[in-house]
């Protein structure tokens, strides 16, 4: 009951002033005189309602109210942002811009897509040759594999020969190169052909991700003209 009579105290001193202000000789605002004006109704930090026929400076930081000289509502006027309200609207304008370069980066990667492959066919061909072209380099890897492999060997019998033959004598230097060296250098291959091995399996997930999107955009292709007209500015 309280509330509601409040509502109603605060809904008559608002009429009130409005009036007020429209008989108010200083304003020029009479009915006969001028044309209706706006009045400005706010509630300052003190909770003092302030009416004005212009922006009220008390209410710079609170909520205001633009009322048409017959007390309806013609907009509201909201505060100022807050230190916290800024940073989530840049935070906001921030998170938009990400998506609009995603969005734009994709697009690219489609018309890349489309430009490079007419049809899975060619993208098809083209894996196969990549894949072909590694598969090139893990064989001749091997071959050397297979080579450095017997050179360790013999290297190692020559040691074994030195040392029962030699028991006393140190098994010469050069010997001992040749085996480190080889070993090294078998040790090396190993990792090219694991390296080109990891390479044939980014190559097969790239070429089947591009081909999945190729089926979509050549087999469906509402779905390049839908991705195509979203706007990018």
């Amino acid at each position: 009951m309280k509330a509601r009579e409040r509502e109603i105290n605060h809904g008559v001193a608002i009429a009130a002033a409005v009036v007020a202000l429209l008989l108010t000789p200083s304003l020029g605002r009479t009915q006969e005189s001028a044309p209706a004006g706006s009045i400005f109704v706010c509630k300052d930090a003190r909770g003092r309602t302030l009416t004005a026929d212009r922006p009220i400076p008390e209410c710079a930081a609170q909520p205001m109210r633009e009322l048409r000289s017959d007390g309806a509502l013609r907009r509201e006027i909201a505060p100022p942002p807050t230190a916290e309200q800024r940073e989530r609207q840049l935070q906001d304008r921030a998170q938009q811009q990400r998506e609009l370069d995603e969005r734009r980066q994709a697009q690219a990667r489609d018309r890349a897509l489309l430009h490079e492959y007419r049809d899975v066919a060619a993208l098809e061909g083209t894996r196969r040759r990549l894949l072909a072209e590694l598969d090139a380099d893990i064989a001749a890897a091997l071959d050397r594999s297979r080579e450095l492999a017997q050179q360790i060997s013999q290297a190692r019998a020559q040691v074994d020969a030195h040392e029962r033959g030699n028991p006393r004598q140190p098994v010469p230097p050069q010997l001992l190169q040749q085996l480190s060296g080889a070993a090294a250098a078998l040790a090396g291959e190993q990792a090219l052909i694991d390296k080109r091995r990891g390479d044939q399996q980014q190559v097969n997930q790239r070429f089947d991700a591009d081909l999945r999107r190729l089926r979509e955009l050549t087999e469906r292709p509402q779905v390049w003209a839908a991705d195509a007209t979203q706007p990018v500015r």
